[in-house]
């Protein structure tokens, strides 16, 4: 076919992996999932929403020195804007974020029933984690352990804060370095 034509949605069923091209120089981003609907802005270049449901895993591979990411769960649901592409993202049902590897190199796992994101303009990027529901932190180079109704992860900075509310269980760390 010849042509010019507009693509505004895009869906994928069976079990298949979208590749995500990154900046030069940058490793591809690779969704893995069974079911995936893609929504695209007017340019036709640009994705502005995302459905990913069953066997969800979002590989995300490391870049100057920082750790890869790997993010699985049953269903993800992502949303931005034409111009400013993939702003945020949720995941739910049994979540798993991994990082390994960077410089220092770490080897961290949370799981928890949600994940929301904020990003950068695409799912490669994701600036914070928010993990909601029986959060568990387990960092074995760092030694560290803990557990939470909820965690706030600043990806950037590596900052992790633990919440809880009244009637809820007591957010509780268990580490080697205090």
């Amino acid at each position: 076919l010849m042509g010019a034509y507009d693509i505004f949605e895009i869906v994928v069923t069976g079990k298949g992996a979208l590749r995500i091209a990154g900046e030069p120089g940058v490793p591809e981003r690779v969704l893995h999932a069974r079911n995936v609907e893609i929504g695209m802005a007017p340019d036709g270049t640009t994705v502005t929403s995302l459905i990913a449901r069953d066997q969800v895993v979002l590989d995300l591979p490391g870049t100057k020195g920082q750790p890869s990411k790997s993010v699985s769960s049953n269903a993800l649901v992502a949303s931005g804007a034409p111009g400013k592409g993939l702003t945020a993202a949720t995941f739910t049902d049994e979540v798993q974020y991994r990082e390994t590897g960077g410089t220092p190199p770490v080897k961290r796992e949370v799981t928890a029933r949600t994940l929301d994101t904020a990003l950068n303009g695409g799912l490669g990027d994701i600036r914070e984690a928010r993990f909601a529901g029986n959060v568990r932190l387990r960092d074995p180079n760092g030694g560290t352990a803990a557990n939470a109704p909820n965690m706030r992860y600043d990806v950037p900075t590596g900052q992790v804060e633990l919440t809880g509310a009244p009637g809820e269980v007591v957010p509780r760390v268990v580490t080697e370095q205090i």
